[in-house]
């Protein structure tokens, strides 16, 4: 696999031949030091919507968020972060807000935190505030008590939220709304 190749093609927005999906994953498999980086760079990866009619550059997204949390690589925090806030793409946020728990780098909290204030729909909050539990850091569980305490008050049909310390001791993290168990459709 040549990397700097796959970097040209996704700064390109080449994804012609059909096969950048399947290159993005035989890099993860990669013992390349820098084969993060065109996973960082496919979060951005757009085609003009009359040639992504069958959600190539979404699955492009997805894929590339969810194997920057199986990597762990911390350079790729500041990517995963801005994918999280900024895509409106529920199911790149959710992905994001996973591989940000996954990876455990602490940068991430003050993203998270801002996901959860945010609120927005599509699971991405509920993500985050899992992955900020997953961060394990007892100081940012004053965060996820004020959400159980919002939740409980301002949306009492919902189940309660769970304190930090369940979430850590069950792994609320691994759920059906991670966005990483099964492409996005």
């Amino acid at each position: 696999m040549d990397i700097n190749l796959l970097i040209a093609r996704l700064e390109a927005e080449d994804a012609a031949d059909g096969d950048l999906l399947a290159d993005l994953q035989a890099v993860t498999t990669s013992d390349d030091p820098r084969r993060a980086e065109p996973l960082i760079r496919a979060l951005k990866f757009r085609l003009p919507d009359i040639e992504d009619d069958d959600n190539l550059g979404l699955d492009i997204r997805w894929m590339a968020a969810c194997a920057l949390g199986s990597l762990r690589d911390p350079g790729a925090v500041p990517a995963l972060a801005d994918a999280l806030l900024e895509h409106d793409e529920d199911e790149i946020g959710r992905a994001a807000a996973w591989a940000l728990g996954a990876i455990g780098d602490r940068s991430a909290a003050s993203a998270l935190q801002e996901a959860i204030r945010r609120q927005d729909g599509g699971g991405r909050w509920e993500q985050a505030a899992y992955a900020l539990a997953r961060l394990d850091n007892p100081e940012l569980d004053v965060v996820l008590d004020d959400l159980r305490e919002w939740r409980i008050s301002g949306a009492p049909g919902l189940a309660p939220m769970p304190r930090g310390p369940e979430i850590r001791e069950r792994r609320l993290w691994d759920n059906q709304f991670t966005g990483c168990d099964e492409r996005p459709g």
